[in-house]
């Protein structure tokens, strides 16, 4: 293509070169010729120049794309590692974190196998014989059961219930399926006769074991003070409600009768036997016959095995009762752990004068028995409006200025004191009141372990 052009050019000149040749011959009238000829070289170089240019440029352009595909490449590459680094570091941060949460799990366990043996090595002497007593009989394994948190519990902890007494207001109608009869068991005592009503919980089950809780009258009360056979009975219907709801442990529930008999009466002042024969008929007569009839932990009539099990033994009562029930705290710690007195002094505060002092007839049991001050507990409760409100306080007043070395008053903490004792403002004298302080009772003796 170059070699045409070159010839064609130089054609092209050759006939101009003639013409001004000609035409200058003429004008000037001289021979001389003007040179004009082109070397193929300069042409040529012209040309070649112009296509190198155009090589450089179509060079230049394809090292720029290569270029930017090369960093491109080179950018994906730096996504593509930076992801796979933060993909790494994730997985070792997880792997890190499953393996902090396993050690913090294996001290937890650590810690708690530790607390289990301080606290079996701390156990007081009588805990251990009832452990002993559980262990030497068979019995009947126990699925656990689903509970709702009780009302007058504290969340989950150990030990904890409420201050505030929860209404059982709600719990007066009978429960669709389940309500067991009052039963009836009759003993003898002293030559006579007598008999105790006896509350089953809901669905009672032979091959299981319940706590115990007696419960005594005011002075005019017999064995069916609390509950009424063969009819809609108010407290019965309470008790299976509080108990089927999961409020409270199932709980079996004894009404004796104080008296000698049906029959007889003892006059205001005569406190004796009260004071002495009946204390004797609860350890050697009642707490026998009905541990042994129906499903306790009691394992046989001993006296060992009946203080073994006096953690699931408790005794209240109201009005008069609650005098008996300070009186059986002080004289026969070894029989109950849980005293439930309501509406009601001792006898001395009563006008009695057994020329006793509650509070150092007590201590001398403990110190007897080798008991500290978290060997029991006193759930107390009176009314505002209770004319009784001043002799339980003549109680409670003592204890708080001369025995704080056994008693220990607490609000809802079972671990820092042995006693709580709740004024229920507008409460009088009367039962109704009593199954409201019963209830909460049984649940901050069982329920708030």
């Amino acid at each position: 293509m170059k070699k045409l052009m070159y010839f064609l050019i130089t054609a092209a000149i050759a006939v101009s070169a003639a013409a001004c040749t000609q035409s200058g011959t003429d004008k000037n009238g001289s021979g001389a010729s003007v040179d004009i000829s082109v070397s193929e070289s300069s042409i040529t170089g012209e040309s070649d120049t112009e296509s190198s240019k155009e090589e450089s440029s179509k060079q230049e352009s394809s090292k720029q794309e290569s270029s930017k595909q090369e960093s491109s490449k080179q950018e994906s590459s730096k996504q593509e590692s930076s992801k796979q680094e933060s993909s790494r570091q994730e997985s070792s941060k997880q792997e890190s974190s499953k393996q902090e949460s396993s050690k913090q799990e294996s001290s937890k366990q650590e810690t708690s196998v530790q607390q289990s043996s301080v606290q079996k090595a701390s156990e007081p002497e009588h805990s251990k014989q009832e452990q002993s007593s559980k262990e030497s009989v068979p019995q009947t394994s126990r699925e656990p059961e689903k509970r709702i948190p009780p009302a007058g519990a504290v969340g989950n902890e150990p030990g904890r219930f409420s201050h505030e007494l929860f209404t059982v207001d709600e719990y007066y109608e009978p429960i669709k399926s389940g309500a067991m009869e009052i039963e009836v068991v009759t003993y003898t005592h002293a030559g006579h006769e007598k008999k105790a009503s006896v509350y089953l919980p809901p669905n009672y089950d032979k091959n299981k074991k319940y706590n115990v809780l007696y419960l005594l009258g005011g002075v005019s009360a017999n064995q069916w003070c609390y509950f009424k056979p063969g009819v809609d009975d108010p407290f019965r219907n309470i008790l299976d409600n509080l108990m089927t709801c999961g409020k409270a442990d199932p709980v079996i529930v004894v009404g004796p009768a104080f008296y000698p008999s049906d029959d007889i009466r003892i006059g205001d002042a005569d406190f004796d036997y009260l004071n002495k024969d009946f204390r004797d008929e609860l350890r050697n007569v009642i707490i026998p016959t009905v541990e042994t009839k129906y499903s306790t932990y009691l394992t046989d009539t001993t006296p060992e095995a009946i203080e073994a099990s006096r953690k699931h033994r408790a005794i209240g009562g109201f009005s008069m009762g609650s005098s008996i029930t300070w009186d059986v705290l002080a004289k026969d710690t070894d029989l109950f752990y849980y005293y439930l007195p309501m509406s009601g002094g001792n006898f001395s505060a009563e006008g009695v004068d057994y020329k006793v002092d509650l509070g150092d007839t007590l201590k001398n049991s403990l110190d007897r028995l080798g008991y500290n001050w978290n060997d029991l507990f006193i759930f107390s409760c009176e009314g505002s409006e209770d004319h009784t409100k001043n002799r339980m306080e003549q109680v409670i007043n003592d204890f708080k200025k001369n025995h704080s070395d056994i008693i220990r008053f607490t609000e809802n903490d079972k671990s820092k004191g042995n006693i709580s004792y709740i004024l229920k403002q507008g409460a009088n004298h009367k039962y109704p009141h009593a199954y409201q302080y019963i209830c909460n009772g049984i649940v901050a003796f069982w329920n708030c372990r």
